[in-house]
C-alpha cells in the first residue's frame, strides 16, 4: 500500500497524508493538518473502497486519521 499510497487517496491529498500502520483492519493515516484530517474521515468509505480497488483485498475495514508532520520519504 505505501507503494501505491497515490492511487489510494489521489494526487490531491497524498502530499497532506501517508499511511501509518495497519492494525488489526483498521488503516492508521497520518495527516499534516486538522483540515486534512477532517478530510480524510470524510473520505474513510472511499479510501477503503479504493485500498480494496488497489490491493485486490478486503483487509481493510477502518480508517483512523492522526495529525502530526509527515516522515520525508
Amino acid at each position: 500500500m505505501w507503494s501505491r499510497w497515490e492511487e489510494v487517496v489521489g494526487p490531491q491529498l497524498r502530499p497532506h497524508c501517508q499511511p501509518v500502520r495497519i492494525a488489526g483492519r483498521t488503516l492508521v493515516i497520518r495527516a499534516d493538518s486538522q483540515v486534512w484530517a477532517t478530510q480524510l474521515r470524510y473520505l474513510g468509505p472511499q479510501v477503503i473502497a479504493n485500498v480494496t480497488e488497489v490491493l485486490g483485498t478486503a483487509g481493510v475495514t477502518d480508517v483512523r486519521v492522526t495529525v502530526g508532520p509527515l516522515e520525508a520519504g
